[in-house]
């Protein structure tokens, strides 16, 4: 019952608990000591040489005075691995679908119904070196083994890896051993006698603080170029969504692991509920957050080692002016705070912000990292886990500062929220996985999906420019020069956020910051914001670039560009860019 004591010779050798008792013999250094709990625990003292050990544990007193091979098991045949737990596999017939449009999902048929009744609450996944199989991981703590991962999806088999993980949300594949995030540590799984289930789990590392405490997950792994780790974890939200119960040391942090896990540091501080991030060819990186406390409206963050990212109770030794929302419930016992001051200069300056209609929750992000995949080849892109679906961003850098927006890729939806992307170096297509665990439009529990580029045309901006007097949008194909050029085809609006202890925040007129309007809640509901004068509109002389001439342009939080245009073969665009501007060159 871990209330008695272990009973230890004064040779070391020797030691009971209870009915049990325990005789080592060695001519080493090693030796039988008394753990909490209730516990025997054998110190093995570090050598450079190999120990022969031998250990007779018995429940019934019965220790003979010599050990016979009858009584003896060598340790090394018990570590080779047993037999599987898991024997019955799951076979599903994925979903092609017709292309008809430049970019289509493909549906790899998640086994909710399997043998082990298992919640099949997909989180994060990666692939094999072959491509067609991957390892995915479920958030009531499975590993599954994804097989048949090709261009038919018509014989996927699903078997079960590893169990008993504690709320894993993503996996990498690392030297062909799966690492997983949970919770409570990463796990390097091993496979020691090949027979498709993991027989040992390997703490790779545990360093990090951690409380029960609702939201507070290690959310999102990803491998630098030079092979460290960089991964994410969330505030203790309190119910409802607003404030945070008791803060630990490593909540809301961005953290850096090394690539042999034995040093853990903090990256950057500032985070809510940091869902999804990416890491770049060069070393880039980039995270997403949720609207709430400290957090306007969804971010896309363009993080630098060092930074703070918004949320005043989760940065590391910060000496700011503004007042966490913890300090400030302390002080006035109002949960919604959102008169609260705040130092206007210490917000974030994210990539972009997205307004709660178009993304309330975000995902990750990823790079597309070759041709295959359309006309984007180099871009990110970024899922949205709220609204299941996935954006273009459009980003540039003006003066060191990283500024753009997003666009939605038309007519995709996924099944489940989008939370994990990853390009598959064997198609070069992208496959998305995702859960329905917290608030989302989600129409399953879980989803395992490709994005599939099928050669037509693609009909979508591909760069946003700010210039000093204006905005220049390129497209991926040419446009209708008449259309194009009417400034009755466009619409601007522009708004600001309140970045305080308040959840979320109303969208704030710029010329008359008094005046504001609700966030609108649905995406159905029209977007209110100040409405921005485009004097001219052109189309420049390669085609597909049009200049939005928007007098007194200047930087602003929030800014929305609808459009009604045509290709110049007569396909209708009509889209929205929401997108930030820090800097306006020239100013």
């Amino acid at each position: 019952d871990g209330k008695v004591a272990a009973e230890v010779s004064e040779n070391d050798r020797q030691a009971k608990l209870g009915q049990i008792q325990v005789v080592l013999k060695t001519a080493g250094n090693a030796k039988l000591v008394s753990g909490e709990a209730g516990r025997i625990l054998l110190n093995v003292p570090l050598s450079e040489s190999t120990q022969n050990l031998i250990l007779f544990i018995s429940t019934t007193g019965g220790i003979p005075n010599s050990f016979t091979e009858k009584t003896q098991h060598n340790l090394a045949e018990l570590i080779r691995g047993g037999p599987r737990l898991w024997e019955e596999t799951v076979t599903t017939i994925g979903v092609v679908a017709p292309s008809t449009s430049a970019y289509v999902i493909d549906r790899i048929t998640v086994p909710f119904q399997n043998p082990y009744k298992s919640w099949m609450r997909t989180a994060g996944f990666d692939f094999f070196e072959d491509g067609t199989t991957a390892a995915i991981c479920t958030w009531s703590g499975d590993v599954w083994i994804v097989k048949g991962i090709d261009d038919d999806l018509d014989r996927v088999e699903w078997s079960r890896f590893a169990a008993g993980l504690h709320q894993p949300l993503d996996v990498l594949i690392v030297d062909g051993k799966i690492l997983v995030l949970g919770k409570d540590q990463v796990t390097r799984l091993h496979d020691l006698n090949g027979d498709g289930e993991a027989d040992f789990y390997e703490n790779f590392n545990n360093s990090w603080e951690m409380s029960a405490a609702y939201h507070a997950f290690a959310f999102d792994m990803e491998q630098t170029p030079g092979g460290d780790f960089l991964f994410t974890i969330g505030a203790p939200i309190m119910q409802g969504g607003r404030g945070f119960e008791r803060l630990l040391k490593h909540q809301g942090k961005m953290l850096s692991l090394s690539r042999d896990g034995q040093k853990l540091e903090i990256y950057a501080t500032g985070l809510r509920a940091p869902n999804g991030m990416s890491i770049g060819p060069n070393g880039e990186v980039t995270v997403g957050d949720n609207e709430g406390t400290f957090v306007p409206a969804t971010p896309i963050h363009w993080v630098k080692k060092g930074d703070f990212l918004g949320v005043v109770d989760t940065a590391l030794n910060a000496d700011l002016k503004t007042l966490p929302w913890v300090e400030h419930f302390k002080q006035t016992k109002i949960r919604n705070p959102q008169n609260a001051p705040a130092e206007a200069s210490e917000a974030p300056k994210p990539l972009c912000w997205i307004p709660y209609n178009a993304d309330n929750s975000a995902g990750a992000q990823a790079w597309v990292n070759g041709e295959r995949w359309g006309p984007f080849k180099g871009d990110l892109i970024h899922l949205s886990y709220g609204r299941s679906t996935i954006f273009k961003v459009l980003k540039e850098e003006v003066d060191g500062r990283m500024q753009g927006g997003v666009v939605q890729f038309p007519n995709l939806r996924f099944k489940s929220g989008a939370m994990r992307a990853v390009f598959n170096p064997r198609d070069g297509q992208l496959y998305v996985s995702g859960l329905r665990g917290w608030l989302t439009n989600a129409a399953q529990d879980g989803g395992f999906e490709r994005v599939r580029f099928t050669g037509k045309p693609v009909h979508m901006p591909s760069v946003l420019r700010v210039r000093p007097n204006g905005i220049e949008i390129s497209f991926t194909t040419p446009l209708d020069a008449k259309v194009a050029g009417d400034v009755a085809f466009y619409s601007v609006k522009q708004w600001s956020y309140l970045w305080n202890a308040g959840y979320g925040s109303r969208h704030y007129f710029i010329n008359n910051p008094k005046q504001s309007t609700h966030a609108p809640k649905g995406k159905g509901h029209a977007v209110d914001g100040e409405p921005v004068e485009v004097k001219s509109a052109r189309l420049l002389k390669d085609g597909k670039t049009i200049f939005l001439e928007i007098p007194g342009i200047a930087p602003v939080m929030q800014m929305m560009i609808r459009y009604n245009l045509k290709t110049a073969d007569g396909y209708p665009i009509k889209q929205t860019i929401y997108n930030t501007i820090h800097v306006v060159p020239g100013r």
